[in-house]
């Protein structure tokens, strides 16, 4: 077949980036990224591709547990046992003793196991998403009624703050683009403990004692709104709760914020000030804030920094993005309608986790849908089940709250 090279996109992370193929003899020898150099994900692309230990098949344990002895069999052959499996335990227990669980999702598939689930009328799904971009979208349709995706930089943009992001490892692409624009005269501002490569080209590089981002960004509000850098009409005709703001703002001066964080209050004053004094600008809150325990408060501040300064949904700054009519969406897809208001009671910890319960995002996919006309996936949003709660119900029987008398419930953990 001899040598070619074809275009396609790297699909070992959300951006996706373009990526030049190289291919001999109908293998692929090589990848290259578009335009700048690629992440050590897509340029080792090929060695995933062809690992030698790469499960390709199914198989089935041939021994005992733990063994480590298998068996290939046929897809049909794995298929029609996990079909039957599926359906003893439903018949058995119910379809809500199950649990359904997805691993990294870059490939539009999620949407497909929603419908699987929903159809099998299971409330309960287990995903990455906790720690991985769902608590921003959650947050970001709770505060700000839409999604705000990630950064969207323009020739406009002046100013790039990140909070909890390394660029120069996990988003080469956006990487390229930030040292472009810095020799063009972006400012830049980084959060970060660690002294990153990012943290290097940064303006002002802000690293604050870990878990303590949310009392940062308070410091950098208060400087914001003490010093009148907000933008008082949009605060006037678009914010909801000023006043409690301003309360709540007023407790986190500089000097009590160096405190907390360990960063020196000069430094929050001057960091607040290039944020809000260069525009349009964006805020950018990536994993760094998801890992963390008590991320939502620190996510709200990363819209609310936007929001108070005028740079949401402006050119150069935080975009909403409304969704191309002519795509079909995951939410279209994943028939969420097909689950009845009886099941999704059922999920395992919506009564204490409200944020992430069917009743909470059943009203937001409400009010979505009357905002755009479109369905909201609950898959990338909510209403999935508390994944720490099922791994609880899983270990210790007794904690499922739907449990029946037949069931056979395994001992409690140590």
């Amino acid at each position: 077949m001899g040598e070619e090279v074809k275009m396609t996109l790297c699909g070992l992370c959300v951006w996706h980036c373009p990526m030049e193929a190289r291919l001999k003899d109908g293998r692929v020898v090589s990848v290259e990224s578009k335009g700048f150099k690629g992440c050590p994900r897509s340029v080792t692309s090929p060695e995933l591709l062809y690992h030698p230990k790469r499960l390709n098949y199914p198989l089935k344990r041939a021994g005992e547990r733990g063994e480590n002895r298998w068996q290939r069999i046929t897809w049909e052959q794995a298929l029609d046992e996990i079909a039957a499996k599926v359906a003893e335990i439903r018949d058995k227990h119910g379809p809500e003793a199950l649990c359904f669980s997805v691993g990294g999702d870059n490939h539009c598939s999620g949407e497909y196991l929603n419908r699987l689930e929903y159809l099998f009328g299971n409330p309960n799904l287990m995903s990455h998403g906790r720690v991985c971009l769902m608590p921003t979208m959650l947050t970001s349709l709770i505060i700000s009624g839409w999604v705000i995706p990630w950064p969207i930089m323009r020739p406009e943009t002046r100013c790039f703050l990140i909070v909890g992001g390394n660029p120069s490892m996990a988003a080469w692409r956006l990487w390229h683009r930030l040292r472009k624009a810095k020799e063009e005269g972006l400012k830049l501002i980084v959060v970060d403990p660690r002294l990153t490569d990012t943290a290097r080209i940064a303006d002002i590089w802000l690293q604050p004692r870990p878990g303590t981002d949310t009392a940062l960004l308070l410091g950098m509000a208060n400087v914001i709104i003490k010093e009148r850098l907000y933008d008082r009409d949009f605060v006037a005709k678009w914010c909801y709760g000023w006043d409690r703001f301003l309360e709540r703002v007023s407790q986190y001066p500089p000097e009590k914020v160096e405190g907390i964080t360990w960063v020196p209050a000069d430094k929050i004053r001057e960091a607040a000030r290039l944020y809000a004094t260069n525009k349009p600008a964006i805020c950018f809150e990536a994993m760094g804030i998801e890992h963390a325990r008590n991320s939502v408060p620190a996510m709200q501040m990363t819209l609310i920094l936007p929001a108070i300064t005028g740079n949401l949904d402006v050119p150069g700054g935080n975009l909403l993005l409304e969704p191309h009519k002519r795509i079909r969406l995951a939410g279209d897809i994943e028939g969420s309608e097909f689950l009845s208001p009886e099941q999704k009671r059922k999920a395992i910890g919506g009564e204490k986790y409200r944020m992430f319960s069917w009743e909470t995002w059943d009203r937001v996919g409400q009010e979505y849908q009357k905002l755009t006309g479109r369905r909201l996936s609950y898959y990338y949003f909510g209403g999935v089940g508390h994944p720490p709660s099922m791994w609880r119900a899983n270990h210790h029987g007794k904690t499922i709250p739907y449990q029946r008398s037949d069931n056979h419930l395994p001992e409690p953990l140590a």
